[in-house]
């Protein structure tokens, strides 16, 4: 690959993994600030990596990128059919993400190539520095101009808090892919653990504790006691610390300890426990009953009229509600199609890809199905957007690997 492609790719990931565009806006007010450096990066990409696209992006991101073109004519036809006026920034802002992913993808599969998976070391630390920004919050506070909606949760260099535990849980898949001595892996991951734990993200509180029993139950026999003593005294200082600090905590958190109990010891997913989300799908599922083959239009979903009672126009937090709500049944079908094939394909690569990078794809696709259940513009984050494209690359990989020894085993 030619220099500039590594340099494109590096700004690329620093890019995304450190949220400048959202950390700036909070910063200096000017939102989008580092958009054209990231286009400029696509740009570099593209022109140096197009021959090998397809290749890079396999039978599955194929299938990827005709679900999310065909979200975009069936949604621009529906926004036609509803009368509605045409949302040109999600077309441009899907647009630009399906580029991130077949870039990235492509990338990842020349390295492959090249070089192997030393880079991966690099994404790593690159996760962890940037969630290292959660303990400050505080202090961040101070000098944000914009500061975040919810100030009493971590939050770092990243507006929504949520995302910022997302990107350590994915910091926990990368970490059994880098060569590290022992005792510095058990450190990194109780670092993971606290910036995931101060952001009170409830739906990276559970991912990270399921990880972290996945990572025990599929290791290897020689560092399966070394998962079990951490995940204990991880376990034990949670079960010690948590009710000795939760009368000085504030009502937010409180009530995000409360719901994650809730869900985890009761299974209880009502508009308590799910923040409201069960009412915008049950708003959503009205919008879909409108116009179930075709969709309501590109951003119908995304913004939903009146929703609150002071008039502010919500989104219906959940992925597969917007695909249908906005481009009919069969996009959505589409998409499903998109995830089971995902997950086939990672089964079919069970003996062909190091266990490493089946941690870190899993783990990746888990926290963006998860984020998916919960947010509608997940597709759009260009932190989901990397490591997807990051899982696709590797999987083409492997395929051709697999294709070309005419063996499926590793």
């Amino acid at each position: 690959m030619k220099q500039s492609s590594y340099i494109a790719f590096y700004i690329m990931a620093f890019t995304i993994i450190f949220n400048l565009n959202g950390m700036l806006y909070m910063l200096v007010g000017i939102p989008q600030l580092i958009t054209p450096v990231l286009i400029l990066c696509i740009l570099v990409l593209t022109l140096n990596l197009y021959p090998s696209f397809l290749k890079g992006i396999g039978t599955l991101g194929k299938i990827y990128v005709c679900v999310i073109l065909s979200y975009l004519v069936v949604g621009f036809i529906a926004t036609i059919n509803s009368g509605e006026d045409l949302e040109v920034s999600y077309v441009v802002a899907y647009s630009i993400s399906v580029l991130t992913v077949i870039c990235v993808a492509a990338f990842t599969y020349m390295y492959y190539l090249e070089h192997g998976r030393d880079f991966i070391k690099i994404l790593f630390y690159l996760v962890l520095f940037a969630t290292l920004s959660i303990p400050f919050s505080p202090l961040l506070l101070h000098i944000y101009k914009i500061p975040p909606a919810e100030i009493s949760r971590g939050f770092g260099f990243f507006a929504n808090p949520n995302e910022g535990g997302v990107l350590s849980v994915i910091g926990l898949g990368l970490l059994p892919a880098v060569k590290l001595p022992g005792y510095q892996k058990i450190l990194y991951y109780f670092i993971l653990l606290t910036n995931t734990v101060l952001t009170f993200s409830k739906s990276s509180i559970l991912l990270f504790a399921m990880v972290s029993c996945g990572a025990y139950f599929t290791s290897e026999a020689k560092v399966k006691f070394r998962y079990f003593f951490v995940i204990v005294i991880a376990f034990g200082i949670a079960v010690y610390a948590v009710p000795i600090i939760y009368d000085d905590l504030g009502i937010v958190q409180k009530r995000r300890i409360d719901q994650v109990l809730a869900i985890a010891t009761q299974g209880e997913i009502n508009a308590d426990t799910t923040s409201s989300r069960s009412e915008l799908w049950e708003i959503g599922l009205d919008k879909i009953n409108d116009h179930v083959l075709l969709g309501n239009g590109i951003g119908q979903l995304h913004r939903m009229k009146g929703v609150a009672p002071s008039g502010i126009e919500l989104g219906v937090h959940n992925v597969f509600l917007m695909f249908w709500g906005e481009a009919g049944i069969f996009v959505l079908s589409g998409f499903l199609f998109f995830c089971f094939a995902y997950l086939f394909n990672w089964i079919t690569l069970l003996r062909v890809i190091p266990r490493e990078i089946l941690t870190v794809t899993l783990v990746s696709f888990v926290c963006l199905f998860i984020d998916m259940l919960a947010a509608h513009n997940v597709l759009n984050l260009r932190m989901h957007n990397l490591f997807l494209g990051f899982s696709l690359g590797c999987f083409a990989y492997y395929a051709q690997l697999a294709k070309k020894e005419g063996l499926m085993q590793r």
